[in-house]
């Protein structure tokens, strides 16, 4: 139990894997001051309820509602550059699921590139 503990307190890459079908569906990262995979784990979660409206819109919530980005907290230059080599990962994560088992349409770098729910801001 106390491996378990230490990986959700980690900062890091994931990759979420559909059980019934053995498949790997999705990418993430989770870095920065409060942020961790716990915590991503609980908004993945909730998000899966589809209870707002930019939940209906992801495509991996509405393949995995209810069964279950971001720099939030970056304020340091160290933990910026952690955002980055977070979002290398996720890009090397996204490339070995199959592309019709992905169920991520997020590219991976939606803050640097300031692009959030698919348009540029």
């Amino acid at each position: 139990m106390a491996a378990i503990n230490e990986l959700l307190a980690a900062e890091g890459c994931y990759l979420y894997k559909d059980a019934e079908k053995g498949r790997w569906v999705r990418s993430g990262k989770v870095v920065g001051t409060g942020r961790n995979s716990d915590v991503r784990n609980k908004e993945h979660a909730r998000a899966s309820q589809l209870l707002t409206a930019a939940d209906l819109a992801s495509f991996f919530y509405q393949s995995y509602h209810t069964t279950l980005h971001t720099s939030k907290g970056c304020s340091t230059l160290e933990e910026k550059q952690l955002h980055m080599v977070g979002c290398l990962f996720e890009l090397v994560y996204d490339l070995m699921p199959p592309p019709l088992d992905n169920a991520s349409r997020s590219p991976g770098f939606e803050t640097p590139l300031v692009i959030f729910g698919g348009s540029a801001v």
